[in-house]
């Protein structure tokens, strides 16, 4: 008796150990699909800043970014490219700060040589 007390006890243990390192899998398994969701939510939300941002610039008159890459990163937008003249860039910095959500501009555009 002594004998069959000490297997289910020898059982139960390894079963509790199982129990144990499973719990462990799918706390690390949440993490990640945590991270993973936060992840791919800044992305999109980074994606729908970059498309507000162009439809802001889309909506302007006599305003040619057809050549201006538009980058966010957490409510900081990044351009970049060639613009007409000097008075379109500084315009693209102020449409762009003027959009919901973006927190800061940062303009690496450049004018547009003549001829290209």
């Amino acid at each position: 008796m002594h004998t069959s007390f000490s297997r289910k006890a020898v059982v139960m243990a390894a079963a509790a150990l199982i129990g144990v390192g499973t719990l462990g899998t799918s706390v690390n398994s949440f993490a990640q699909q945590s991270a993973f969701a936060r992840k791919s939510a800044a992305i999109k939300a980074n994606f729908r800043l970059e498309e507000t941002v162009q439809k802001a610039f889309d909506h302007q008159k006599h305003f040619d970014a057809s050549d201006v890459r538009i980058v966010s990163r957490n409510g900081v937008v990044s351009l970049e490219g060639t613009m007409p003249d000097n008075d379109q860039i500084q315009r693209a910095t102020a449409v762009a700060t003027a959009v919901p959500g973006v927190k800061s501009v940062t303009n690496s555009v450049t004018v547009r040589e003549v001829g290209h």
